[in-house]
């Protein structure tokens, strides 16, 4: 017999029925807040064309895609990405809608990262505004993503922000993008000897290379602004600060200065992202549970100019963190088991346990047929009661957790 009808992929995992309650009460809760800031839900295929991730803005590592083919041969990938097929659909089938566009999703995304840590496919939320420049705009996206987290549940958490604009701007001098992302991934990792050895073979000038240099120990509190503003006075910068400092202006003004702070080393991936960046984190979870920023350049594509900010949030990292703590919710057991002393009586078990389904019962009609068999069902179920219909007019209800048993009328029982 083949070993595999027993095994699943690496990297993907079935999903047992109390993390789908938890997933799908989590999500209910993420929707609502999406929804009342006027966002409107949306879906896109999982299967996409591999040609939409490998554009000449935001190109994935084709190694990172899960591909396939389909009927005539054309490369196919299971979408690694939300947000890049939103921007198609809202170019293909929504510009008559009018911008600014609030948009959200809920969806698997799948990667092949091969680090180990994280499983191929895994499940976001995620909001996206399409045709805005304002900072209120993006100070909105990070707003809603905090209230989000909190409705889910989590408290202790902190959100990263950045500005990939100065960055850029230090960097702007260097074409080479192999020597580019060297340096990237020397800040983004702190790596401070590492940097000065490939900072020393280029030709960009000392003082921008100073400032580079600073770029990873720029993170912590707001206060901080001071000390950053007194480093980066080129005008370039200063503009790029200025931005920064704004977008803080706005969240402490709305009530969400306990939940954010300034990291200006973290710079993602840059040809995705055009200037604010952030990162939410909780104390429980090695990975971020939240990332996003803005990206004006995504839609150039499609010979667009669409201004763009938008976040996706970590669903499986959120489930992941309420795992740790042990506080997975079980989905709830059924209250009743309803069953008939005969066959004729059927009926009116039917009826009762519909009656009882809409008082917000949850209600199960005997599919066992066997006494003994019930008991035990209901023992490993954890249904605490069974109602069985004895005649057209009278029924027992057996509550099993203290071992007694009631007769009642049916009419009592429906009212």
């Amino acid at each position: 017999m083949n070993k595999y009808i027993y095994k699943i992929p690496d990297g993907f995992n079935d999903v047992l029925w109390d993390e789908c309650y938890s997933i799908v009460e989590i999500e209910s809760k993420i929707r609502d807040i999406f929804r009342i800031y006027g966002y409107k839900e949306v879906d896109t295929p999982t299967v996409e064309y591999y040609d939409l991730f490998s554009g000449r803005i935001d190109a994935l590592p084709q190694e990172e895609m899960i591909k396939l083919f389909d009927s005539k041969g054309r490369i196919l990938s299971l979408r690694p990405d939300i947000t890049v097929p939103i921007m198609r659909m809202a170019i293909t089938k929504l510009e008559n809608k009018g911008y600014p566009l609030r948009l959200s999703y809920f969806g698997n995304i799948f990667r092949n990262e091969e680090k180990g840590l994280l499983d191929f496919e895994y499940r976001q939320a995620g909001i996206e505004i399409l045709g805005s420049d304002s900072k209120v705009a993006d100070a909105e996206v990070i707003g809603t993503a905090i209230k989000s987290l909190k409705s889910a549940g989590l408290e202790d958490f902190r959100i990263d922000i950045g500005q990939v604009k100065l960055f850029k701007y230090l960097t702007e001098e260097i074409d080479d993008e192999d020597i580019l992302e060297e340096i990237r991934k020397a800040v983004a990792n702190k790596d401070k000897y590492g940097l000065e050895k490939i900072l020393s073979d280029t030709h960009i000038c000392d003082e921008k290379k100073e400032k580079i240099l600073k770029l990873p120990w720029l993170f912590g509190s707001l206060e901080i602004m001071e000390d950053i503003e007194g480093i980066f006075k080129d005008e370039c910068e200063k503009e790029a600060i200025k931005e920064l400092k704004s977008l803080i202006e706005i969240l402490k003004q709305w009530g969400y200065e306990k939940h954010i702070s300034i990291d200006l080393g973290m710079v993602q991936r840059l040809n995705y992202y055009s200037g604010i960046i952030f990162r939410g984190y909780a104390l429980e979870c090695g990975f971020s549970i939240l990332w996003g920023g803005r990206y004006d350049f995504l839609s150039q594509n499609y010979n667009k100019s669409i201004c763009a900010v938008g976040c996706a949030i970590g669903v499986s990292r959120i489930i992941d963190i309420f795992k740790r703590r042990g506080q997975l919710k079980s989905a709830p057991p059924t209250d009743f088991l309803i069953t008939a002393k005969e066959e004729r009586l059927e009926k009116i078990a039917f009826e009762i346990a519909e009656d009882m389904r809409r008082k917000g019962y949850i209600v199960e009609n005997d599919i066992i047929q066997d006494e003994e068999n019930i008991k035990e069902y209901c023992k490993v179920r954890g249904i605490r009661k069974v109602i069985k219909v004895l005649d057209y007019d009278i029924a027992m209800v057996y509550d099993l957790e203290n071992e007694n048993k009631v007769k009642h009328s049916i009419d009592n029982l429906k009212g």
